[in-house]
């Protein structure tokens, strides 16, 4: 579907995306300036939208590839570690180490959680729905569950932390202007809270 810009050479492209991410995280959809897109991109309008046939597709094709870095986090995730909460810790880990590498990604999609524009708002949420399910499941591979009490009830436990944790993370991210603010006691603070979970919730 866009082969064309695929064509392109990887500098281009990268500077196209880059150029797209910064403007529509700055502004949302709606107030994105695709003048403000090409100029960062170096570039015409006429090529972006040989490229891309309008704003709209180009914020799809952006948010498609800002999820293909959170499959990267999932790609380097250590299997080999069968304690749920070692395992929470070590996606931490790679997920902080990508956040470092792709910052402006993280924080498009970001903004796209908060989207007004209603079409892309249904978009997004269909594809964020999708992406927590398939993230939940690939942190679970292979995880050792027995070390859990036998006298909780397991689903109730894991929804818990998982609740926890997303509404932690959120929390947090409301109080940053960007990815890039994010310093190393965050992941210090999930370390004190798996110690925790441990003492209340295994044998």
């Amino acid at each position: 579907m866009h082969r064309l810009f695929e064509g392109l050479s990887e500098e281009k492209q990268a500077r196209i995306i880059n150029g797209a991410l910064e403007e529509f995280t700055k502004n949302g959809f709606e107030k994105a300036s695709t003048n403000v897109i090409v100029k960062n991109a170096g570039i015409s309008k006429g090529a972006l939208f040989k490229y891309f046939s309008n704003k709209r597709s180009l914020y799809y094709y952006l948010y498609d590839f800002a999820s293909k870095k959170i499959d990267d986090i999932y790609k380097q995730i250590d299997y080999s570690i069968t304690d749920y909460f070692d395992r929470l810790k070590n996606v931490g880990q790679v997920k902080w180490d990508v956040i470092g590498k792709y910052p402006e990604v993280f924080n498009f999609l970001k903004s796209a959680y908060e989207e007004i524009d209603p079409e892309i708002r249904e978009f997004v949420n269909k594809k964020k729905q999708y992406e927590i399910e398939k993230g939940m499941n690939m942190i679970y591979r292979g995880v050792d569950f027995s070390k859990f009490r036998e006298d909780v009830d397991l689903e109730i436990i894991l929804d818990l932390i998982k609740c926890f944790m997303f509404s932690y993370n959120e929390e947090h991210l409301k109080t940053l202007k960007s990815y890039r603010e994010i310093d190393r006691s965050y992941l210090d603070k999930w370390d004190d809270y798996f110690k925790m979970f441990k003492k209340l919730f295994y044998k």
